[in-house]
């Protein structure tokens, strides 16, 4: 019996478990409140400057 079908299914049960859950507003206003915040971080580009110096001074030393 071939193992690649039922992981995607399961997969997709899954994701629409997921959907199910975020049809509910608390789960859908936790979703937008999670996406606002990585794109704050990510447009100041903090953890990529972090992760630059890091990698500057590891290489300097």
């Amino acid at each position: 019996m071939n193992i690649a079908p039922q992981i995607l299914n399961s997969n997709l049960l899954t994701f629409y478990r997921i959907l199910h859950y975020l049809q509910n507003t608390k789960g859908l206003l936790f979703l937008v409140f999670t996406f606002l915040v990585i794109s704050n971080a990510f447009s100041k580009k903090d953890i990529l400057r972090y992760i630059n110096s890091d990698f500057i001074n590891f290489n300097r030393s």
